[in-house]
């Protein structure tokens, strides 16, 4: 089983990117730090099963998990 954390912060770009490379994962987690764009949407677009943390979430809270950092 493969888990991918991936670290993010306003590049939703590079994010599709990186998560298109994550096909055979079995889980990706996402951590972003208060993107100014919809994490989720973005993300979802690519890989419907992501999972999202943020810490200053600018994302709809019912898709994020909330996170003190």
């Amino acid at each position: 089983m493969i888990s991918v954390i991936l670290l993010s912060f306003n590049r939703p770009n590079l994010l599709q990117k990186a998560l298109a490379s994550c096909a055979d994962a079995k889980e990706v987690f996402i951590m972003d730090d208060g993107s100014d764009y919809d994490v989720v949407t973005v993300a979802r677009a690519v890989r419907a099963d992501v999972n999202v943390y943020a810490g200053r979430a600018r994302v709809p809270t019912e898709h994020v998990h909330d996170m003190n950092f």
